[in-house]
């Protein structure tokens, strides 16, 4: 399921405190007429900045108000500066406890990054390629990095007229595989060089081409749905961002490529590797497909007009249109819930808003609808056909209460708690959301289970307030076990983990100390 995405960062608020200064090279020239994206840096959180520098090479930065009234030192970075120049970063520690609105923290040197790798894009018959992106990609990356544009460390350059394509970065000390990525076309082998290198050639091919059509109901337009093909044959096609990762996934795991229709309902794949493809519909791009056709043949530099993926026949689709609500007329909280088409055995998910709507399309006369979510009764709606509202039943209730026994006379401090299903395998495809309640003090918290059973309770202490934007953690999770039956409600307690007292102590007078 799609799920939506969560911010990278947090959203700043300004104060209208500012810094003024000048970008200069090293050899003490302005950097003239520049736009810099930037990051100002405090521990683990970051804000977005920018500014753009004169022909002097003079800025003015605004600073996030949430920076200004926090304690410690700060670290502007310029990732990004466009000049005639390569690719170049700049750092200035802050200390950020500025009197005044205005602050002049005179010259700031940006460095000329080094060379991280050279080369030439060259075609099947040897002829260079011009206009092409290339992607130099850390050998060792994590996922995250590639999820926070911030951190990403992937370089990117273009081919000239000649093929020729040049990167500059001050990359890792590792290996870099150098990726091509041209409209139509495929890389055929993906070398891995180190920082520095010169005379790399890349090759590219002719990638094939997968072709369809698609019959709509009426009441959706071709341009609501959207084909996606995945598998082995879409590594040569990479996009950017997130994309990037199919080197990195296993066979048959790699991201997808996709293709909108046309007016006619007219699709075309492209640029794909030779191999084995799956064709998936999907509705806006998100949710579970509508349609899927797999063990399309690919072959290199040709057309593949499978049978099956002509005139592929949605004209049942349908959306409904339909509210969730509680006993007390109250609409759901966001989360998931599932949905099983008509014919098929597995549940699968999707997303209802924050004011309970639930827009579900159907292929066919009706589908069932499932909650089994923390906080509600599990249960069923069989044949849902028609618009209008749905009642969910409140779960099995039951309470919590957190014991300090072991953190007596404690300050300054807050505990999380999380309900989730006990060792549970995802049930018939869905997994059950888990419950938190953060809260101060030893009040009992009431929960409610989907239905009877086993269920883990999570104990997790930290500080009462973010410190610098952080939460710091002060004692160990803690987890109890419990059983919720039917028709009993029941009082269970749960306590921190024996010797944590001290530790936690200590991390708050720590703090304190900080603070002041």
């Amino acid at each position: 399921a799609s799920r939506p995405p969560m911010p990278s960062t947090p959203t700043p608020r300004y104060t209208g405190k500012a810094l003024l200064g000048r970008l200069v090279w090293p050899d003490r020239s302005p950097v003239s007429g520049a736009k810099c994206d930037g990051w100002v840096r405090l521990a683990a959180r970051h804000w977005h900045v920018h500014t753009e520098t004169d022909r002097d090479g003079r800025f003015r930065l605004e600073l996030p108000g949430d920076l200004v009234t926090a304690p410690g030192r700060h670290l502007w970075l310029v990732n990004k500066v466009a000049d005639d120049r390569p690719w170049s970063t700049a750092e200035h520690a802050m200390a950020l406890d500025y009197p005044d609105a205005l602050t002049e923290i005179g010259d700031i040197v940006v460095a000329e990054q080094p060379l991280l790798v050279a080369g030439v894009v060259v075609g099947p018959t040897g002829g260079s390629v011009a206009g092409t992106r290339v992607h130099a990609l850390p050998d060792k990356l994590d996922v995250e990095d590639y999820a926070n544009p911030f951190w990403s460390e992937v370089m990117r350059g273009e081919t000239d007229a000649a093929g020729r394509f040049r990167i500059h970065g001050k990359g890792r000390a590792c290996p870099y595989r150098i990726v091509a990525r041209r409209p139509g076309a495929y890389q055929e082998e993906i070398p891995r060089v180190q920082p520095g290198t010169r005379g790399v050639i890349l090759t590219l091919s002719a990638g094939g081409t997968v072709r369809g059509s698609v019959l709509l109901a009426e009441g959706f337009e071709p341009g609501q749905l959207l084909v996606r093909g995945s598998g082995e044959p879409v590594l040569g096609h990479l996009g950017l961002g997130p994309i990037l990762l199919a080197l990195d996934r296993p066979r048959g795991k790699t991201d997808p490529l996709d293709a909108r229709l046309d007016a006619q309902g007219r699709f075309d794949l492209s640029g794909l590797r030779p191999g084995r493809l799956r064709v998936a519909l999907h509705l806006s791009g998100h949710g579970e497909p509508l349609a899927v056709v797999r063990g399309v043949e690919v072959e290199a530099g040709r057309v593949t007009e499978d049978p099956r993926l002509q005139q592929i026949d949605l004209r049942q689709l349908r959306t409904l249109h339909l509210r969730l609500r509680d006993a007390d007329g109250a609409a759901l909280r966001p989360m998931y819930v599932g949905v099983r088409q008509a014919g098929e055995k597995t549940w699968k998910e999707v997303y209802v808003q924050g004011d309970g709507k639930l827009e579900l399309t159907v292929v066919g006369a009706a589908a069932d609808l499932r909650v089994a979510q923390a906080g509600y009764r599990a249960q069923v709606f069989d044949q849902v056909s028609r618009d209008g509202e749905l009642q969910v039943r409140a779960g099995i209730p039951f309470q919590v209460r957190v014991a300090l026994d072991d953190l007596a006379g404690l300050t300054g401090c807050r505990h999380l708690l999380r309900f989730e299903r006990d060792a549970s395998p995802k049930e018939d495809g869905l997994e059950p959301q888990s419950e938190r309640h953060t809260v101060m003090g030893d009040a009992p918290l009431q929960f409610h289970a989907p239905s009877a059973g086993r269920y883990r309770v999570v104990l997790h202490l930290t500080t009462a307030n973010a410190i610098g934007g952080m939460v710091v953690p002060l004692a160990l999770d803690t987890e109890t076990v419990v059983s919720v039956f039917e028709g009993i409600q029941e009082q269970f307690v749960v306590r921190p983990k024996a010797g944590e007292s001290r530790r936690a102590h200590g991390i708050l007078q720590a703090l304190s100390r900080a603070g002041r």
